[in-house]
């Protein structure tokens, strides 16, 4: 009866190791933002640097790249929706002496994306608070896409 013990324990032991690598090995990456990247310029054309894009800030040429991010889903939950979430990101662009503005993304089935996703923005003019009258609403940025 002891070694019927051993062996049960034993069993038991391998089944929960298997359930949870199985548990561990069920989840799929989804994108929660893409990489993106841009120049940010004022209305002269002229590169602004150190603005403050999310978590980063531009260097002196105004560009700014914010890292891909993603998150970890389990496999039988997203066989239930049967598509791939969708990707809503907002990223606050601040500097002092320009009106800070928002660039937006969006996406409704970008959550399936493979790792490497990117948003090449382009160039993003902020305008002088010299140049605008008081708003109280954060104004969308203008966006010139990149030339292909």
């Amino acid at each position: 009866m002891f070694i019927n013990k051993k062996i049960y324990h034993m069993q038991m032991k391998v089944l929960c190791i298997l359930a949870i690598s199985f548990a561990l090995s069920a989840c799929i990456s989804r994108l929660s933002r893409p990489e993106i990247s841009g120049q940010v310029i004022d209305q002269f054309d002229q590169p602004i640097g150190q603005v403050q894009v999310g978590e980063t800030q531009t260097d002196m040429q105004g560009n700014f790249r914010l890292k891909e991010r993603r998150y970890a889903a389990f496999l039988l939950k997203e066989i239930m929706y049967m598509e791939a979430p969708p990707v809503f990101v907002q990223e606050r662009l601040n500097k002092q002496g320009y009106q800070p503005c928002d660039l937006q993304y969006f996406n409704s089935h970008g959550g399936g994306q493979r790792k490497g996703a990117q948003w090449k923005v382009g160039k993003i003019i902020l305008q002088s608070n010299l140049n605008t009258a008081k708003q109280d609403e954060i104004p969308d940025c203008t966006v010139k896409t990149q030339e292909k």
